[in-house]
């Protein structure tokens, strides 16, 4: 700081009012103070370089809204019940508004076959327990309710309900046990079905060939849940699809993280010589949970049980009458009075309760 003190050499100096002394003592009083202010303008010089300035430091950045998958658009609807489709990765999503429908020859409700590519959620809500992940294809999808033609999901579909309720009508069946009942659903060779409830008339889900069930619900079996179709009934079935009988090569069929309850008599019905896997199940209320088509000697077909829970199971998890049927049981938990009814206790593996029953029609 700089004090210029200036001096007018034509201004007399006038005589003090106040004595030698009094003038000393005001001198250091002034003198006291000029050095209080200087001292203190010093240290707020001091303190303000002391500071970091805003550009030292840190960027404050607000909290990030949470990631999360864009919400899907509705599908479409058409006055005769089609499905929607669109080309997918396994993913579940819906078709925009305005869309085009088709349908394929046969009695069934078919998907449209126009797809469009599109970049969507990788996961949609189980309908119980944990998310499995769905497999890749085309994903198509159909208005849910009361169902009274059956809904076809074709080769390389994957079917997404989106957890909604499908239900079996007049024109499918009477909830009854009544052999004749139309399916709910047919799954033609390579298709899957993913995210259903179901419940109602009708006889369940129709594999032709090798496909997959995952993340669905049946919350009142009729006659049966699932059925794997043998040579007879498999060309039935592609009557309603409106596609050929023909499969390539031994069926394959995964059943994943699915739901039954109060089945009458079975949940799954085997019809024809497959390779099953059942993974992730719950079973409430049973005959049995797995059967052969009875009588029949040739179906040797191989079950793979694990993970699962088969609760109020009145016979058993399994019965065959085929000698070359085989079932696989891990970490499974059930009350069924026997796990395996087979011609040979061999043909059971990782079962404690193993009983044989002649076929009686």
């Amino acid at each position: 700081m700089n004090i210029a003190i200036h001096s007018h050499t034509s201004t007399s100096v006038q005589p003090s009012p106040f004595s030698l002394s009094q003038q000393q003592a005001l001198n250091a009083v002034i003198m006291t103070m000029l050095a209080y202010c200087i001292q203190r303008m010093i240290n707020g010089v001091l303190q303000h370089q002391d500071k970091p300035s805003k550009e030292d430091q840190p960027p404050i950045v607000p909290n990030p809204m949470p990631s999360g998958p864009a919400s899907n658009p509705p599908y479409s609807t058409s006055p005769d019940g089609q499905h929607d489709s669109r080309t997918g990765d396994g993913n579940c999503y819906y078709r925009d508004k305005g869309g085009k429908w088709d349908k394929d020859a046969g009695t069934g409700s078919s998907p449209a076959r126009t797809a469009q590519p599109t970049t969507l959620p990788s996961h949609s809500e189980p309908p119980d327990g944990t998310q499995a992940p769905l497999p890749t294809g085309k994903v198509v999808t159909a208005p849910p309710g009361v169902q009274n033609k059956t809904i076809v999901v074709h080769k390389g579909e994957v079917f997404d309900g989106k957890n909604q309720t499908y239900i079996g009508g007049s024109g499918i069946g009477d909830g009854s046990q009544n052999e004749h009942q139309q399916p709910l659903f047919v799954v033609e060779d390579g298709g899957s079905l993913c995210n259903v409830r179901m419940r109602g008339g009708g006889d369940g889900v129709h594999f032709m060939g090798s496909g997959k069930m995952v993340n669905c619900v049946n919350e009142d079996v009729s006659e049966d849940a699932v059925t794997i179709d043998g040579q007879g009934n498999r060309a039935h079935d592609a009557g309603i699809a409106g596609c050929s009988a023909d499969v390539s090569g031994r069926p394959k069929v995964e059943i994943i993280n699915c739901t039954f309850n109060n089945a009458s008599d079975k949940v799954v019905q085997d019809n024809g010589p497959a390779d099953v896997l059942m993974s992730g199940d719950t079973v409430n209320g049973a005959g049995k949970v797995f059967r052969t088509n009875g009588g029949h000697r040739d179906i040797d077909t191989h079950l793979q049980v694990k993970d699962c829970d088969f609760n109020n199971v009145k016979e058993a998890v399994f019965r065959t009458d085929a000698p070359g049927a085989t079932v696989v049981l891990g970490n499974l938990n059930t009350d069924a009075p026997d796990q395996v009814i087979a011609p040979n206790a061999s043909q059971a593996s990782g079962a404690t309760r193993i009983g044989h029953k002649a076929y009686s029609g």
